[in-house]
């Protein structure tokens, strides 16, 4: 990794501090975790973008393919689609 920005990036990780389940008809995520990084800096993540993350590394060979019934029963409760996108499953 040579880019300076890339490896502040990289350097720069965060762990989780609380996670929430969020009651709101309104709102777009079922929970949100609340992370700090190593620096101080507080923000958060909706489960739908680890959700996305999870596919990501799926589809790019790095985790196995998970059954597609799993992934049926996440569209169902998140709307991700994911149990039509043929490469990050496999039918159980």
């Amino acid at each position: 990794m040579d880019d300076k920005h890339l490896k502040k990036i990289f350097f720069t990780r965060s762990e989780i501090v609380n996670a929430e389940k969020n009651i709101c008809d309104n709102c777009f995520e079922h929970i949100v975790f609340l992370l700090h990084d190593n620096k101080g800096r507080e923000f958060s993540l909706g489960l739908t973008t680890v959700l996305e993350c999870l596919a990501f590394a799926i589809d790019s060979g790095n985790l196995p393919k998970l059954p597609v019934s799993w992934l049926s029963d996440v569209d169902h409760v998140y709307y991700t689609g994911f149990s039509e996108r043929e490469g990050i499953f496999y039918n159980d």
